[in-house]
Formats: C-alpha cells, sequence, structure tokens
C-alpha cells in the first residue's frame, strides 16, 4: 500500500485511517499488522479479515487469543 486508501476492501479490513482511526494506513511495513497483533492480543475485537490479513502478513497463525508462528507444510 502506498499510502493512499484502497477502497472498499480497505474498509471491510479496517486497516485504513479513513475507515479506522486506530489505524494508519501509511504506518510503514507490516506496523498496521503488528498494531493488530497487539489488539488481538489486548483481547479487542477484530474483524475476520482484520485477523486473516494481518496474521496472513506476518506468517503466523491466530486462534484463540494466541499467536504462534506458521509451520510451513514442506516442513
Amino acid at each position: 500500500m502506498n499510502g493512499q486508501c484502497s477502497g472498499r476492501n480497505c474498509e471491510v479490513a479496517g486497516t485504513c485511517a479513513r475507515f479506522n482511526p486506530k489505524i494508519h494506513a501509511d504506518a510503514g511495513d507490516k506496523e498496521w499488522a503488528k498494531r493488530l497483533r497487539r489488539m488481538y492480543l489486548a483481547g479487542e475485537r477484530l474483524r475476520p479479515a482484520q485477523i486473516a490479513m494481518a496474521s496472513a502478513a506476518l506468517d503466523e497463525v491466530w486462534s484463540g487469543g494466541r499467536c504462534a508462528p506458521r509451520i510451513s507444510e514442506e516442513a
């Protein structure tokens, strides 16, 4: 993302300051995902799309209020 709002996808994911002032779209490489991880671990409710996008960006699995590294199927 180049700091510009991407429209509907951005709104659904809640990753744009235009729709979610807690998250700034131009916050740097994966900082948005790290910020969502902190919110998730703090027990804040996130949208399923936020969880899916942020956990994928960080190559992690988020489930049951916990985050763990994603284990590749090749291992």
